[in-house]
């Protein structure tokens, strides 16, 4: 296929990226074809619009990241995590929030565990917060309310 008229399918259109640039182009290709997609949900389910060009810069930022990551020498890490389970007959909630610049969103996670097993996980995308302690509070405080809600009054919550 040397000529993108004749694309009938998503797969032709792939094809034609790969063979006019290789790699490269077909990486841009799925990327912006991801975001034109979530550009879509975003006008269909929370009425917002992205300007084509903002879901063109943010997929080409995408792989950017990715292929910055990629390029980075494996060192090995002094970061140690672990987790322990909390007393028995006692819960522990494990919170976390996230901002996502790129996406100008944040967001929160929980974990609601036993000495042994998952209880509950929980997630969800927040307003707009630039302050990592500021998103981590929001989700500390979303975590409580959820417990608060199922009616659990013994229980450690912890935070990265």
């Amino acid at each position: 296929m040397s000529s993108i008229n004749r694309v009938e399918t998503i797969v032709d259109l792939a094809r034609w990226a790969w063979d006019k640039g290789g790699i490269s182009d077909l990486e841009n290709f799925f990327l912006i074809a991801w975001d034109l997609w979530y550009r879509r949900n975003k006008k269909m389910f929370e009425e917002k619009d992205l300007l084509p060009e903002q879901v063109i810069v943010h997929a080409l930022s995408l792989q950017k990241g990715f292929h910055d990551m990629r390029c980075l020498p494996n060192k090995p890490s002094n970061l140690f995590c672990s987790w322990s389970p909390p007393q028995e007959g006692v819960l522990k909630l494990n919170v976390d929030g996230a901002i996502f610049d790129a996406q100008h969103c944040a967001g929160v996670g929980v974990v609601l565990r036993d000495e042994g097993k998952v209880i509950l996980v929980a997630s969800r995308k927040d307003q707009e917060v630039n302050d990592p302690i500021e998103i981590e509070l929001i989700a500390i405080f979303s975590g409580l309310q959820l417990c608060m809600h199922m009616g659990i009054t013994h229980l450690v919550v912890e935070t990265y």
